[in-house]
C-alpha cells in the first residue's frame, strides 16, 4: 500500500488566512507547511515550479498529493484548491506534462490503449518497474487525469490561456479521445435530487436535466457537457421559465454559469450550490456585487461585509481578492 505523508485535514474556518498568505514571505510553502503539516521536500514540489528537483520526483510528488486530495471530504478539497488557485501550481505543473504526453504531435496516435494507463498508486510507487521515459509518459498522464477529476474548473481556465493553435489542438483531441468518456460517465453517476429540486442525468446525450419547483412555477434547466469536458465550457440553458421573471432568471443562469466555470468539484457540487443560492434569494438574501452569488463558491460563505458607501453586502474573500488586485 502507498503509504501517504501524515497530512492534516484542512480547516474551513482557516480559509481567509490563505488569502493572507499570498502576501506573506514563504507564501503557499510556508502555508503548506504550518496548515497542513506538509514535508518540506513535498511543499517545494507541489507549489514551486523551479529549484533543482527532477521531473519525475515532481510527477511522483504530485501522484501522492492527488493520492492525499481524493481523500478529502468536499468541504476540505474546496479549501485545498482553493489555496491552490492562489498560486500557479497547476498552471505551472500543467504547462510541464503538456510536452510529455502521448498527444497526435508527439505521437501517431493519441489513443491510449489499457496497458499504457497506470494508477496513481503505481506512479508513487512504480511498481511496473518502468524506465525513465516511460515512467514520465505515463505518470503525466496518470496526474493530468486526476486533476481533470479534481480540479476541472482549474484545468479548464489554464486550457484557456493556452496561445499556441497546434497546443490547443493537441490537448483537446488528447483530453476528448481518452479522458471526457470516462469523465462525464463518472460526473453523471453523481447526480442526484434533493428538495425542491429534481435532477435527471441523461447518460446517451452528456446532459443534466434540473427542474426546480417553488409553489405553482416550475423552472427546466438543461446543462450540455461538451465533448472535451472540461477543456471547454459546459452549455446552460432554460428550457421551461414558467412562473418566474426574466430579471431573476438572468440572475440564476449568470450564477449557474459562474458555478460550473468557476467551482473545482462535480457537476452535482455547482448544481447543489446553485439550488442553495437559489433557496437563499427567496429567503431575501442578496447576492455579493462582486461574485454575483450569494454563496461564495470557495469558502460557502454569506455576504456579510457592509460597504458604509453603497450598503450593499460582500463576501470578506472577494473584497479581499477586490482591494489586493487595485480594483477599489
Amino acid at each position: 500500500s502507498v503509504c501517504l505523508p501524515l497530512l492534516a485535514s484542512p480547516r474551513e474556518e482557516d480559509l481567509n488566512g490563505l488569502y493572507e498568505a499570498e502576501e506573506a514571505d514563504g507564501g503557499a510553502v510556508s502555508y503548506a507547511l504550518a496548515k497542513l503539516g506538509m514535508s518540506e521536500i513535498l511543499a517545494e514540489n507541489i507549489f514551486r515550479s523551479g529549484g533543482g528537483t527532477t521531473l519525475e520526483a515532481r510527477i511522483r510528488s504530485w501522484a501522492l498529493f492527488s493520492s492525499y486530495l481524493r481523500t478529502l471530504g468536499r468541504g476540505p478539497l474546496n479549501y485545498v484548491c482553493a489555496l491552490l488557485r492562489q498560486t500557479d501550481a497547476v498552471s505551472g505543473l500543467l504547462s510541464v506534462l503538456m510536452a510529455h504526453l502521448p498527444t497526435p504531435g508527439r505521437r501517431a496516435k493519441a489513443t491510449a490503449s489499457p496497458e499504457d494507463v497506470v494508477s496513481l498508486r503505481d506512479v508513487v510507487t512504480n511498481s511496473r518497474y518502468l524506465g525513465e521515459e516511460d515512467y514520465v509518459t505515463r505518470g503525466a498522464a496518470a496526474v493530468y487525469r486526476s486533476l481533470l477529476h479534481l480540479m476541472p474548473a482549474s484545468v479548464g481556465s489554464w486550457f484557456t490561456e493556452i496561445k499556441n493553435r497546434q497546443m490547443i489542438s493537441d490537448i483537446e483531441k488528447y483530453t476528448s479521445v481518452n479522458e471526457t468518456p470516462r469523465l462525464i460517465g463518472l460526473e453523471l453517476e453523481t447526480i442526484s435530487s434533493r428538495g425542491d429540486l429534481e435532477v435527471v442525468a441523461l447518460h446517451n446525450k452528456s446532459q443534466v436535466v434540473t427542474r426546480y419547483r417553488k409553489d405553482d412555477s416550475t423552472l427546466e434547466l438543461v446543462i450540455k457537457l461538451p465533448g472535451s469536458f472540461p477543456l471547454r465550457p459546459v452549455e446552460v440553458e432554460f428550457t421551461s421559465t414558467f412562473g418566474f421573471g426574466e430579471a431573476v432568471l438572468r440572475k440564476w443562469l449568470l450564477s449557474m454559469r459562474s458555478f460550473l466555470r468557476n467551482q473545482d468539484g462535480t457537476i452535482d457540487d455547482a448544481i447543489y450550490m446553485w439550488y442553495q443560492n437559489v433557496e437563499k434569494q427567496f429567503e431575501g438574501v442578496e447576492e455579493c456585487p462582486i461574485c454575483y452569488s450569494i454563496i461564495q463558491p470557495s469558502d460557502h460563505t454569506l455576504p456579510k461585509l457592509k460597504c458604509r458607501t453603497c450598503g450593499n453586502k460582500f463576501h470578506s474573500s472577494c473584497m479581499f481578492k477586490w482591494f489586493s488586485q487595485g480594483k477599489a
